[in-house]
C-alpha cells in the first residue's frame, strides 16, 4: 500500500482512519456519509483559516499533546504494538520525519 507522506500526526490519523473506513464500509454508505460531512469539512477549513498565523495558547499546546498521546495509543492498540514501536515505524517509513519518542507522551 502506498500511503501519502505527512508532517502532521492529526493528518496521519485521518489518513489511517479513512483507510480503515474504506476497507470496512459499503460503498453506498460511504457516499452518504461524505455528503453529510462536506459541510463539517468546509466549516472546519474556514475555522482553520481564521487561526492561520495566530500564536498558540498554552491550553492549545496542552490539548495538542493530549491528542498526540491519544492518536499514538490508538495506533498502538490497532496494530497491537507499543507506542514506541509505532513511533519507530512512522520514522522508519518516512511518514513523519520530526516525531521523536520523547515528544511528551508516555508509552503504556
Amino acid at each position: 500500500m502506498s500511503r501519502q507522506k505527512t508532517n502532521s500526526i492529526t493528518h496521519l490519523v485521518k489518513i489511517v482512519a479513512q483507510e480503515i473506513w474504506d476497507q470496512n464500509t459499503p460503498r453506498t454508505e460511504q457516499v452518504i456519509t461524505y455528503n453529510i460531512d462536506a459541510k463539517d469539512l468546509i466549516d472546519n477549513l474556514v475555522n482553520n483559516l481564521r487561526k492561520a498565523g495566530a500564536s498558540w495558547s498554552l491550553g492549545e499546546e496542552d490539548l495538542l499533546r493530549k491528542e498526540m498521546d491519544v492518536a499514538l495509543k490508538t495506533l498502538a492498540v490497532n496494530h497491537q504494538r507499543t507506542v514506541g514501536a509505532i513511533v519507530a515505524r512512522i520514522k522508519f517509513l518516512g511518514i513523519y520525519e520530526g516525531i521523536t519518542e520523547g515528544w511528551g507522551g508516555k508509552d503504556e
